[in-house]
Formats: structure tokens, C-alpha cells, sequence
């Protein structure tokens, strides 16, 4: 009967470590865009056109490739997460000058 309790006990503390957590970083993310909509879109890893890099970066995490395209007039990059096989990701954003203009998904 202890151990349960203290296995309890244990789960009961490591949802409480999660909670917080999680709240430190909306906490935090506020504290770096100050919009309680911008930071709600980013902590439900929402990805949107118009998104800086960063946004995308504290929504969706690093990606797991950068492909760039350099251009007489500018250069965009194409952010490509979810590795499905060999150059094949499931999301495909496209970055230009520090701005999400674009997203294919497969």
C-alpha cells in the first residue's frame, strides 16, 4: 500500500514539474511578443504566413533541414520538417527574409 502511494506520489509531482513548466514558457514567450494571440497560436504549434522565423522556430522547433534558393533580389529558405525518408519531409515553410511566406505540406 506504500508503494502506490508513493508511486502516486511521484506521478502526482512529475504533472506538477509539467504544468509548471509549460507555464514558465508561455510565461516566457509573452514576455518576448507581449500578444497573448501570437503567443496561444505559437504554444498550440500553429504555423501561419506573415510568422517571423523565430515564431516559427519557438512553434515548431529547429527544423530538421534548411534548403536556400539565392535570387538576384532575394533569398528564401525553405524550412523542411518531418523526415519521411531520404530528402522527403511531411512540411515543407518557405522563409523569405525572415518571414514565412509559404508552406507545402505532403
Amino acid at each position: 500500500m506504500a508503494l502506490l502511494a508513493f508511486a502516486a506520489f511521484g506521478f502526482f509531482l512529475h504533472h506538477l514539474s509539467k504544468v509548471r513548466a509549460r507555464k514558465r514558457r508561455r510565461d516566457d514567450l509573452l514576455t518576448k511578443y507581449g500578444d497573448e494571440a501570437i503567443v496561444d497560436r505559437i504554444v498550440a504549434a500553429k504555423m501561419w504566413q506573415g510568422m517571423t522565423a523565430e515564431m516559427l522556430r519557438d512553434s515548431w522547433g529547429e527544423p530538421d533541414d534548411i534548403g536556400s534558393d539565392v535570387y538576384k533580389t532575394r533569398t528564401t529558405e525553405t524550412w523542411k520538417y518531418g523526415r519521411t525518408g531520404r530528402n522527403r519531409y511531411m512540411n515543407r515553410v518557405i522563409v523569405e527574409g525572415g518571414v514565412v511566406v509559404g508552406h507545402k505540406q505532403r
